[in-house]
């Protein structure tokens, strides 16, 4: 089976126009592999890092928790992310 790589974005209503620019993003008739979620609550970010400057990313677990309801591709992408970075030790 075919693995392809899914990228999640969350953006405020202002900021739509300028990722698909920057990504040269168009709608396709193929199956998507970007998701953009419209922001209503900026709390999403409260805990996020900076991996680049101008860019962030939230915390690791509520990427977990958004992909693991994202459906087969989310669950089947947190699959290595949950075991290296979300282990709790007994």
């Amino acid at each position: 089976m075919r693995n392809p790589r899914n990228a999640y974005f969350y953006v405020f209503e202002d900021s739509v126009a300028a990722l698909e620019d920057s990504l040269k993003l168009a709608p396709s008739s193929k199956s998507e592999n970007v998701f953009i979620t419209r922001l209503k609550d900026p709390a999403l970010f409260h805990d996020r890092s900076e991996p680049v400057p101008g860019t962030f990313c939230t915390c690791q677990v509520q990427s977990y928790l958004d992909l693991s309801a994202a459906g087969e591709r989310g669950r089947a992408a947190v699959k290595r992310p949950r075991r290296e970075l979300l282990s709790w030790h007994k």
